[in-house]
């Protein structure tokens, strides 16, 4: 079995020769979501999603996001705010996730969304503040950040990674469904539960196979928009 994730969409779209396909596994559950924060240098003047906007509107062109390279969600997510917000902003791509905050702090970059897991920690440490998350929801970690939805008066751009069970092509059903309740009840301990919310993540498992496979298809098409739109390639 395989941890895939949306990494593995966002891959197979920027790089179509990979010799893998996330849509010929078996999709066996959504394991859960980690949602990404808008997040900006605590000596940033911007305090809302409305502030960051604005002066992007007025100096088109003049903000960088930081992300942890061409594809990652963190790309992404700028990327579908950007379009969202109607913004011209400048995307600079570091050789990882975990260059994000440095460069806020520096001032080499003006914004970025790191995952909640690498977010909060650094929020609540003071190195940078928060305007907003990409769920749908608002997350128990940061109950008083309003979400992207909620800051923009969208309703359309929930832009949460996600990780579930994958197997071989064209495994049984009956044991699909046999891997799929296991799944379910591992996933209903309450310690595991508890350790995914204190990364910031959430455990969500799908309700069947067959809505995970939903899922993975609906978030290539909204993916493969994103890119599209935004002319991501790799060079």
């Amino acid at each position: 079995m395989l941890l895939g994730a949306s990494t593995h969409v966002a891959q197979k779209l920027l790089q179509p020769a990979v010799k893998f396909d996330p849509a010929t596994f078996t999709h066996v559950i959504r394991i859960g979501i980690s949602p990404a924060v808008l997040v900006v240098g605590t000596n940033s003047p911007y305090r809302t999603v409305a502030d960051l906007v604005a002066a992007a509107r007025r100096s088109p062109g003049s903000l960088n996001y930081a992300s942890g390279g061409v594809g990652s969600a963190a790309h992404i997510s700028g990327a579908a705010f950007a379009s969202a917000a109607g913004i011209d902003v400048v995307h600079i791509p570091y050789k990882g996730s975990v260059e994000i905050v440095p460069s806020l702090i520096k001032g080499d970059t003006q914004f970025g969304f790191p995952v909640a897991a690498t977010a909060v920690p650094q929020i609540a440490n003071g190195k940078v503040r928060a305007l907003a998350v990409t769920s749908a929801h608002r997350i128990p970690t940061l109950p008083q950040v309003p979400t992207l939805n909620e800051a923009l008066g969208r309703t359309n751009l929930t832009l949460d990674a996600w990780s579930g069970i994958w197997a071989p092509a064209n495994l049984p059903k009956p044991l699909v469904a046999r891997l799929h309740g296991a799944m379910l009840k591992a996933l209903a301990d309450p310690e595991l539960r508890r350790f995914y919310a204190e990364t910031g993540a959430l455990v969500d498992p799908s309700p069947t196979p067959e809505a995970f496979s939903r899922l993975i298809a609906e978030e290539t098409a909204r993916m493969r928009q994103v890119i599209d739109k935004n002319h991501i390639t790799i060079e």
